[in-house]
């Protein structure tokens, strides 16, 4: 598997919602340099990245599940 670099933004919650509202507006249109993903706080972001929820984001890249129930049996097999 080819890992890849992404770009993820760190922005309080309101300040994200002035800028999704702008882009909505066409008041804003994002580079492409900046990021796609967006969490609340570094503790956030920490919490979604876990080890634990890797593992999970690799057995879904690796095995493509069609449903929340494929993967649960996904995940009982490994």
């Amino acid at each position: 598997m080819k890992a890849r670099t992404i770009k993820v933004g760190i922005m309080p919650y309101e300040k994200f919602k002035e800028y999704t509202m702008a882009i909505a507006c066409g008041k804003h249109k994002p580079k492409g340099t900046e990021p796609k993903i967006w969490f609340g706080s570094i503790e956030t972001m920490s919490q979604v990245l876990s080890s634990r929820n890797l593992e999970l984001l690799k057995l879904i890249e690796k095995e493509r599940p069609q449903s929340m129930k494929e993967l649960a049996v996904t995940m009982e097999l490994n």
